[in-house]
């Protein structure tokens, strides 16, 4: 089992939250449910977070602060992030769009980098490569890139 938490919630919202509670308790008791088969307070609650966690798109802060880290260790000259989260359209089901200029990183390094990251991140990450990439398709993407680490010189 996960760690207990505690949450303030206003009188307002408590108020809310039992009257949902009651709703979903009155329809399991209806579908023949009983004991700890109904929907209580906590179990709601529970749902609630859990189920808006799945729906919410990662933080650009979540994405930098991986993005850093391997971008250290296999030596990356500047990583950027673009597409849907460098614009703040992300949803859940967006993959993160990165631009690697290679630095040190060599040949399938960068497909190490690339499973890695996404494996850090819970999701499918695109990498494209500034020496694999056309001017025509790089200038699309420098519109709404927001660059997550440079290294020193670069």
């Amino acid at each position: 089992m996960g760690e207990n938490i505690s949450v303030y919630l206003s009188d307002a919202a408590l108020k809310k939250l039992d009257a949902a509670v009651a709703r979903e308790a009155a329809g399991d008791r209806a579908k023949g449910l009983s004991g700890r088969k109904v929907a209580s307070r906590s179990s709601v609650v529970q749902r609630l977070i859990e189920d808006g966690l799945k729906d919410a798109p990662l933080d650009r802060a979540t994405i930098a602060y991986h993005v850093i880290s391997l971008a250290e260790q296999y030596g990356a000259g500047k990583v950027s992030l673009f597409g849907s989260h460098a614009r703040g359209e992300a949803t859940a089901d967006s993959d993160v769009d990165i631009l690697l200029e290679k630095g040190a990183i060599h040949g399938l390094q960068v497909l190490d980098f690339q499973e890695e990251l996404s494996a850090r991140l819970g999701c499918a990450v695109d990498v494209v490569t500034t020496a694999g990439a056309s001017e025509r398709f790089l200038g699309r993407i420098r519109r709404d890139e927001v660059v997550l680490y440079a290294a020193v010189g670069t």
